[in-house]
């Protein structure tokens, strides 16, 4: 997917380097393609956060308890939190919340993409899609400590992002004032996904026709 996807592919299949070709993420064309509706018409004129965390590997590795109604009240009407937990994982059921909507796990996630302004996740590779639309991530990690045991290709959070908190108040801060990507997040775009540039497909064609000799 990009210079550094190469060595992060070449680091977890020992697959030589000269054996991998950057040509991008084919599912990532998509973001570049222009989008002439509104996913979520019902979220229109709101300031909309994506809560998407990460899979731990296991069903029964639980996710930390996250303080909902502190975030609840923390938020304004004129901002919403969608939750979406991961299709591998297991849904919050948040409950008795003002601005607060879970959606359902296996939804698409693109949708939702488009929609919000600001995602907000803990490892998830899902802060690479929000660069890739141009939108800023906020990094939450409630128990600091999972990403040493979990592994990281690189130095976390500080080479993700520039924006991390480690509790609910902040989280939220950092949200509702994260305008655009910052010289940090442009820097790991650039080293993960230098060729996702919305043209993966044609050049997986093009080097298939190429090796069939078309």
């Amino acid at each position: 997917a990009g210079r550094g996807g190469v060595d992060m592919f070449h680091r977890c299949t020992c697959v030589p380097k000269e054996n991998i070709l950057n040509m991008g993420m084919p599912r990532t064309d998509r973001y570049f393609a222009p989008m002439d509706f509104h996913p979520n018409p019902e979220l229109a004129g709101k300031r909309v956060y994506l809560f998407a965390p990460t899979f731990r590997g296991r069903m029964d590795v639980p996710m930390p308890e996250i303080a909902w109604k502190v975030i609840d009240d923390q938020l304004m009407d004129n901002e919403v939190m969608l939750v979406k937990a991961h299709p591998y994982g297991r849904e919050f059921n948040i409950q008795r919340c003002r601005h607060i909507v879970e959606v359902p796990r296996m939804d698409p996630t693109y949708g939702y993409l488009r929609t919000c302004d600001v995602v907000i996740t803990d490892y998830s590779s899902i802060m690479f899609d929000a660069y890739l639309l141009g939108k800023p991530a906020v990094l939450f990690e409630k128990i600091a400590g999972y990403a040493t045991t979990r592994g990281m290709y690189l130095d976390y959070p500080g080479e993700y992002c520039s924006r991390y908190a480690t509790n609910e108040k902040d989280m939220v801060q950092l949200a509702r004032f994260a305008n655009g990507l910052r010289q940090t997040e442009r820097a790991c775009l650039d080293y993960v996904a230098d060729m996702c540039d919305g043209h993966s497909c044609e050049r997986i064609c093009r080097f298939i026709r190429e090796v069939n000799g078309e």
